[in-house]
């Protein structure tokens, strides 16, 4: 893509040298500087996307082994709180797509803090774990119903807006058509 890139600036500082000042010339110019703003646009969303990537990759790995590091209990009390700043911010969205990470993200931070405890830990904290996950259910659930409640009002907002709009342009055709129906009987009148 870089290279394409380049090799494009290249024909373009071309064109640039070759500008004649005529009309063929200016849109031969402005055509392709549509095409270079384009390649611009696109490069930099690439490298955004392997920037942030790359830095995901890379800050997970960080976090891997910071998490190495700590003790067992030290480990839950960190899960805790990743898990709780997740499903804050998982009770105040209707976006589908962050629900769907917010739910993919508890889930596997849940389940890998119960596959952290001993066998007893598990025995004894089990139920407390099914509580949580069906609590999740239920929360991901309701703001799933908000967001389509939501869809559905929007709609009903809209139609009522459209419909407003609707009755407006007819009445003003209505008044319209009685104006110059009006003006009509006057001028014939007049003439009379």
């Amino acid at each position: 893509m870089a290279q394409s890139y380049d090799n494009l600036l290249v024909a373009y500082r071309e064109l640039i040298t070759d500008f004649d000042g005529s009309v063929e010339s200016l849109e031969t110019l402005a055509a392709a500087t549509q095409v270079v703003v384009a390649a611009q646009v696109s490069l930099v969303a690439a490298l955004t996307a392997v920037g942030v990537e790359l830095s995901n990759l890379f800050q997970g790995s960080a976090q891997s082994v910071r998490e190495a590091l700590l003790s067992e209990e030290e480990l839950f009390t960190l899960r805790r709180s990743q898990i709780d700043a997740l499903v804050e911010q998982a009770a105040n969205t209707t976006d589908p797509e962050e629900l769907n990470r917010l739910g993919n993200e508890i889930n596997r931070l849940g389940l890998e803090t119960f596959n952290s405890l001993d066998e007893d830990q598990q025995a004894a904290l089990g139920p407390e774990f099914i509580e949580f996950f069906d609590g999740l259910d239920d929360l991901f659930g309701d703001q799933i119903e908000l967001g389509i409640s939501n869809v559905v009002q929007d709609q009903a907002d809209l139609d009522i807006e459209v419909s407003n709009r609707l009755l407006a342009a007819a009445q003003a055709i209505i008044d319209a058509a009685e104006t110059a129906a009006r003006l009509e009987q006057e001028r014939y009148d007049r003439y009379e």
